[in-house]
């Protein structure tokens, strides 16, 4: 499954394709599902206790074509995707067609150095995202939006082993993250009353273990959700580690939009487009017991 994953384009905006794939592999495992006005993909389990959010986003990276002549595409992107990630790299379009991105400079690249050649015109607004290239080894899973892809591996397997459930656990996968969380600044204005609300990302970490985060760039992650999950986590015997970061996860957003909620953030670590696949298992462990608790 981390493999169909990975090789379904995402580009934030386009999230009808992998839609689509996680209502095939969820719809029988869980009560309720819809999409809410801004296109996030919401799953219920019912039960009478608290009204638990876990969110994962299901978009990745892309650039956009703003030119289209007989030579050259240009692109554009969101002002935080890195340029130099797509240079060198083939990517492809949503109808399968793939290109090289190629960069006028070496060092220091921007988004306007980027170019690729294609055999015909495209059209300005059209997408394209980096060719995964999945590899899977003896201990890791690979690909170039790996980071991007293992959340939603993750929550989809967690939520296939719950076995019961006293909380009202609602499944967000979010749409148009990859743009400043705009589908949860969507869902947390939606009037929906969360008590707590917990994020699955990954983070770029060269040591292993699933990372219980306490605080990243734009906020302090609430301390109570935090020493909860850790303590859950050492009673199942799921290793953990707490975890800080200048990287911007956006969690800000679950504390201030709306009425605000009691936020966490469990992070599975990465390192040169790799995860480890036991740090993948404790975090769906781990995912499963913060429902079934």
């Amino acid at each position: 499954m981390i493999k169909k994953l990975c090789e379904i384009s995402s580009p934030s905006g386009g999230e009808e394709k992998i839609k689509e794939f996680i209502i095939s592999e969820l719809e029988k495992f869980t009560d309720i599902f819809f999409e809410d006005s801004f296109g996030n993909l919401i799953f219920i389990k019912k039960g009478s206790g608290d009204r638990i959010c876990i969110e994962c986003g299901i978009d990745e990276p892309f650039l956009m074509v703003t030119e289209s002549d007989d030579e050259n595409l240009r692109f554009s992107a969101p002002p935080h995707i890195k340029a130099e990630k797509f240079s060198d790299k083939d990517a492809c379009f949503g109808d399968g067609t793939s290109v090289l991105i190629e960069s006028e400079k070496e060092d220091n690249i921007k988004v306007s150095n980027l170019f690729a050649s294609c055999e015909k015109q495209r059209s300005v607004g059209e997408c394209v995202t980096l060719i995964p290239y999945f590899k899977k080894g003896e201990k890791t899973f690979s690909a170039f939006n790996i980071r991007y892809k293992i959340p939603i591996f993750v929550l989809i397997n967690a939520i296939k082993e719950i076995k019961k459930n006293s909380c009202e656990a609602y499944f967000v996968f979010s749409t148009q993250k990859c743009l400043a969380n705009r589908g949860i600044r969507a869902l947390m204005q939606s009037g929906i009353d969360f008590d707590k609300a917990i994020s699955i990302s990954s983070i770029e970490e060269k040591d292993e273990g699933v990372l219980v985060m306490a605080k990243e760039k734009s906020c302090v992650l609430t301390p109570e959700i935090r020493k909860e999950i850790v303590s859950l986590s050492k009673d199942k015997g799921i290793n953990v580690k707490i975890g800080f970061s200048e990287e911007n996860f956006g969690m800000k957003t679950y504390l201030t939009e709306g009425k605000g909620v009691l936020c966490g953030l469990i992070c599975i670590p990465f390192l040169e487009n790799s995860v480890n696949i036991e740090d993948v298992k404790n975090a769906e462990n781990l995912i499963k017991a913060i429902i079934e608790k």
